[in-house]
């Protein structure tokens, strides 16, 4: 049976959930006080990007009802000075008796620095609390302290014989209105969403978030080498609303490019790849340098191929339609070159599914970034004994 302490860090996950894509290079953290019944007495979150820390956000709400108090933290208080000052120091001067820690800080800079500060000040600390589910919220943000380039999602909506389109080029609508509202929401909690012109072109998409209250709107991001977008085009039409960056080769003139920035697009110049495109690795590090850690991929069969063949997914959100489509000239989900034997394919390392409405939706991990910094929590918290 699930401990108290594990529900009210879960119920802080879940929380922090809300403020997805507005982080940005910053990692998702939810806190709670709770009383001396171990109920919940207030829960909070790092909101957005350079505002207050999820503790922090909490001790201004709670006030001197933190003195004595039980402080709950997905993540544990950072120790340096950076945009704030540490918000462990705060923590200490709040009185608070103890705090329950779900990860270490997979920065490197602040790893166990606050966790110890804590433990230095006579504060009880119990480490490693429902440590796995803290890891995979902010699983983008680790890879960020492991790589120059950004996590990276693919979604595909396809029929069950992988087919994205018929042979006459008709797409829409393969899957149903439900998965159709399910993207929305995924498109809420990322940083950016990429596709290629050909999708540009042939589908003219908006690549928004069009569902419920939504609090964040992906960056839009157009692989686009020529400039060859319409200024009449959906994205071009909404840039002044909506951060848009279009990348390009770096012999595009000038004029051409300042014609579409006055359009409120950002359009950015970058080398060609070997394969005669744009430098897909320098798109990747610029996002990422750009606070961009969390990207979802929307795209044709040739893009997807492309990232797939260079084994840059992390992770796949796929759409499956009760349909066989069929036919040797229709549109497959994903092209490139592909592999030629079973033997050097990567199966999913974990996936989940379930029905949504008529359509399946399967959530796959191709890669894991959460496992270092998980055994390190539990051989930290084995090592000081801070179980209980």
């Amino acid at each position: 049976m699930i401990d108290k302490d594990s529900l009210i860090m879960e119920e802080c996950i879940e929380y922090s959930k809300r403020y997805s894509g507005l982080t940005k290079s910053n990692p998702k953290v939810g806190s709670a006080l709770v009383d001396k019944n171990g109920d919940i007495v207030k829960i909070s979150a790092h909101k957005s990007f350079g505002s207050k820390h999820a503790e922090i956000e909490l001790l201004d709400e709670v006030q001197d009802l933190a003195k004595g108090g039980k402080i709950y933290l997905t993540l544990e208080p950072c120790s340096t000075t950076g945009k704030t000052p540490p918000c462990v120091d705060r923590l200490i001067d709040s009185g608070v008796k103890e705090v329950v820690i779900g990860l270490l800080d997979p920065n490197p800079n602040n790893y166990f620095g606050g966790t110890k500060k804590l433990i230095d000040a006579g504060i009880k600390v119990k480490l490693g609390v429902s440590a796995i589910k803290a890891a995979e919220l902010i699983e983008d943000f680790i890879k960020s302290q492991q790589s120059d380039i950004p996590y990276i999602r693919a979604k595909l909506a396809m029929s069950m014989d992988g087919i994205i389109a018929t042979k006459t080029g008709e797409s829409q609508w393969i899957t149903d209105e439900t998965s159709r509202v399910a993207v929305h929401k995924l498109r809420s909690e990322v940083g950016a969403v990429m596709t290629g012109i050909g999708t540009v072109h042939s589908d003219d998409p908006t690549l928004n978030s069009r569902v419920g209250d939504v609090i964040a709107q992906p960056t839009r991001v157009i692989l686009d080498s020529k400039l060859s977008i319409a200024h009449r085009s959906s994205i071009v039409k909404t840039a002044k609303d909506i951060d848009t960056v279009v990348f390009v080769n770096e012999d595009v003139e000038d004029e051409r490019v300042k014609y579409f920035t006055n359009f409120g697009v950002k359009v950015i110049k970058v080398a060609k790849g070997e394969d005669g495109y744009l430098d897909i690795y320098q798109v990747l590090k610029t996002l990422k340098q750009m606070n961009i850690i969390d990207i979802m991929i929307e795209a044709g069969s040739t893009l997807l191929g492309t990232f797939k063949d260079r084994d840059l997914i992390d992770r796949y959100h796929i759409f499956l339609a009760p349909m066989i489509i069929g036919g040797s000239s229709s549109m497959r989900a994903v092209s490139g070159l592909g592999s030629s034997e079973l033997s050097n394919i990567d199966r999913f390392l974990s996936y989940t599914y379930k029905k949504i409405n008529n359509d399946i939706y399967i959530d796959g991990k191709q890669k894991d970034y959460i496992q270092e910094i998980v055994s390190k929590t539990y051989e930290v918290r084995d090592r000081l004994c801070l179980q209980d």
